[in-house]
């Protein structure tokens, strides 16, 4: 099971937003300013970075921090909340060009990235790594 929340939160504010202890996921920022985790040295404004959420099972919290400072406009942070269950399986990550690879190999990974990058010189679907596809 997964859990996905877009989550909009107003500034000056924190959240504790529950994770279960045998899951893991990531947090998408969209807009605004906010820190992620209670270890977080700064403040996030670049729109759709990921954050890497720690592994649950070492924390007796069971739950993300995310703080949002006192905003001098008055505007919101969005963000979305990505949790599931740990399938407890090998991956790999393989930072490409135009985004990131997740694979069980770096194998494949690297066989998932030269396929991407072939679709992109072409012009054919699936060479973008846009969740939502790309604008026409």
């Amino acid at each position: 099971p997964i859990t996905v929340a877009q989550v909009t939160q107003h500034p000056g504010k924190t959240l504790k937003f529950p994770i279960e202890s045998s899951h893991g996921g990531f947090i998408v920022h969209m807009e605004g300013c906010a820190s992620y985790g209670k270890e977080a040295k700064e403040a996030t404004i670049l729109k759709n970075a990921v954050h890497v959420l720690a592994d649950a099972s070492n924390d007796t919290e069971n739950y993300i921090t995310v703080s949002t400072p006192n905003a001098d406009d008055g505007s919101d942070t969005k963000y979305l909340v990505c949790v599931g269950e740990k399938i407890q399986e090998p991956w790999c990550k393989k930072l490409v060009a135009n985004g990131a690879i997740i694979a069980q190999t770096e194998d494949e990974a690297r066989a998932i990235a030269s396929n991407v990058e072939k679709y992109a010189k072409s012009g054919l679907d699936g060479g973008s790594f846009s969740p939502f596809g790309t604008a026409k």
